[in-house]
């Protein structure tokens, strides 16, 4: 076998394995040394062959929306998913489409955990949007 090819096969798996692990990324900072936590990626199909992908990080007002967040993670992004399905892309290109995506992306956030801004997820701030 080509020793090249080899090479390319070698760099592809571990690409293919690093996108896995920061797509699977938990949402809260590690409890060993802080930081700042891990952004949620979504990556969900707008239509017309086209797909938006993008990252976001949850600020919360307490330690406890936080707690909320991690165990409630799945429904949450479930609902975001399910959310995404009825966005307008074109919208989403804009400042102002952004600005109200990440509105929703808190309210169906605080939503699942039953809580509100002034005690739950507070802002939704995006790490990465890619529309293509």
């Amino acid at each position: 076998m080509n020793s090249g090819f080899k090479g390319f096969k070698s760099f592809f798996a571990l690409l293919a394995t690093m996108l896995y692990l920061f797509s699977a990324a938990p949402l809260q900072a590690s409890e060993a040394g802080g930081g700042a936590p891990e952004p949620q990626v979504f990556t969900v199909n707008v239509g017309d062959g086209k797909y938006l992908q993008f990252g976001v990080v949850f600020e919360t007002a307490t330690p406890e929306a936080s707690h909320e967040l991690a165990v409630y993670k799945p429904k949450i992004r479930h609902a975001i998913l399910l959310m995404l399905s009825g966005v307008d892309v074109e919208q989403l290109r804009s400042l102002k489409g952004k600005k109200a995506l990440a509105s929703d992306i808190i309210d169906t956030a605080n939503h699942v955990i039953h809580s509100t801004e002034k005690n739950g997820v507070k802002d939704a701030l995006f790490t990465s949007f890619i529309i293509q």
